[in-house]
């Protein structure tokens, strides 16, 4: 089956509760690991049906992450300290392994070795999502799943790529990445990720992964940026990270010069749901669209 497992900087959990139930209804996924939730009384808030909330309480106005974890899953959650907001959630299924969620504000001071010190507690494999220091990456053996894609669209009105993605080397050669392309009420594009297992649940959760259109591929272009990702990546004396090193540069090339199919989801089936909202909702996707290849053109030029 495939593990899906939702990343979203959601920039204020109840502000965008309602965004947040259509994302779940059109994905389905397994997990949520939300950042900058300003959650500050837990039981006072909605939770969606069928999910259980772990959170780390934050300020009102900055910072806070949580994670929404399906009841049909076996969890368990590990209680992290980094002095940064981070919760954490250990999974049972075929390849048991944790999911962190993370979030790092700019004007706190930190060190790399916070981080390491979290992810050391123990060697299970681990799936980190958040905003977090994407410099730890190139200094240590953690997998970044990020393709390239932004995944913020700033107050400058420029897009960027702040929230990060990495995994150990065992996860991320069974994963795919990729970006919403609506933001959903929140400055920050929800991020999709697929791990593929066969671990069983008592609620299957049914949708295809986006398929590259090879025969529409631009391949003069994929071998130009296969080339150029090659020259700035080091080699690596670790297999699994040189494995994965390859598989970077090949899925990276790809999604900026092939196309894809768009995956399978179910329609939104919220109960405040009509015809009239559909509309305005797909009028907004348009005219975000339009105005995305404008702010990123490289990312259309196919």
């Amino acid at each position: 089956m495939t593990f899906k497992i939702i990343q979203w900087n959601i920039n204020g959990y109840t502000n965008n509760y309602s965004e947040l139930q259509t994302l779940i209804e059109k994905h389905t996924p397994l997990i949520l690991s939300l950042q900058e939730t300003h959650i500050i009384h837990p039981k006072s808030i909605p939770i969606p049906n069928n999910y259980t909330l772990i959170t780390k309480n934050s300020s009102p106005s900055h910072g806070g992450v949580a994670l929404l974890i399906h009841n049909s899953l076996q969890t368990r959650e590990i209680c992290l300290n980094g002095g940064f907001d981070v919760v954490c959630a250990e999974l049972k299924s075929n390849l048991k392994f944790r999911v962190i969620s993370a979030y790092i504000a700019p004007n706190r001071r930190f060190s790399m070795n916070n981080l390491q010190n979290v992810l050391e507690t123990s060697n299970i494999p681990v799936l980190v999502t958040g905003e977090i220091l994407d410099k730890f990456i190139t200094q240590s053996n953690y997998i970044l799943l990020n393709d390239g894609s932004p995944t913020h669209l700033s107050t400058h009105n420029t897009l960027t790529n702040i929230d990060i993605t990495f995994s150990s080397p065992i996860l991320q050669l069974d994963s795919t990445w990729y970006t919403e392309n609506d933001l959903f009420g929140s400055d920050h594009f929800p991020i999709i990720i697929n791990l593929f297992d066969s671990y069983p649940t008592r609620t299957q959760h049914t949708s295809s992964k986006p398929i590259f259109i090879t025969d529409k591929a631009n391949w003069e272009r994929f071998s130009e940026l296969a080339e150029e990702y090659s020259s700035q990546l080091k080699p690596s004396t670790n297999i699994n990270k040189e494995t994965a090193t390859i598989q970077k540069i090949i899925i990276s090339s790809a999604h900026k010069t092939i196309p894809q199919t768009h995956p399978t989801s179910k329609p939104y089936n919220v109960p405040w749901w009509n015809n009239n909202l559909q509309k305005l909702r797909d009028d907004k996707v348009k005219k975000w669209h339009t105005e995305k290849k404008h702010l990123y053109p490289e990312h259309h030029s196919i």
